[in-house]
């Protein structure tokens, strides 16, 4: 993997959108509550998927050790927001996309909150984890 790696995606949906719960019922008629993954969800995880297409070309494969990450969010306008509910939509969508094998890899997950902009996006910057770092030594 290069040192870095940065791609722009359109600003996630919230966990709070990305998951919903339904009442179902088996063929025996017992209820169970369902969770899956909204519309919003699906179509936010097809934007990451071609936006990592566009951006990165025909990339090699999944990154395959474990890495960091540091996500500058862009929110499209000034209400207020918890940062933690935007990581779950990023993460699995990027997953999805290929960036890597699985989204445990991740080990140093960074969120901040950038300027406003119109529509919002969020820069994902993907740093491969040093080899200390990994013994459990600060590099």
């Amino acid at each position: 993997m290069t040192p870095h790696l940065t791609i722009v995606l359109p600003f996630p949906p919230s966990v709070n959108h990305y998951w919903l719960n339904r009442i179902a019922e088996t063929k025996a008629g017992r209820k169970y509550v369902q969770t899956y993954i909204s519309a919003a969800g699906k179509a936010f995880k097809r934007k990451v998927g071609r936006a990592v297409r566009i951006q990165l070309g025909q990339q090699p494969g999944p990154i395959m050790g474990n890495c960091r990450l540091y996500v500058a969010l862009h929110a499209p306008d000034k209400r207020r927001r918890d940062v933690d509910n935007y990581a779950k939509a990023l993460l699995d969508s990027l997953t999805e996309a290929g960036v890597w094998a699985d989204d445990s890899q991740i080990q140093d997950l960074r969120l901040v909150w950038g300027a406003v902009l119109p529509g919002g996006k969020a820069v994902v910057t993907i740093r491969q984890m040093p080899a200390a770092m990994v013994q459990g030594v600060l590099a």
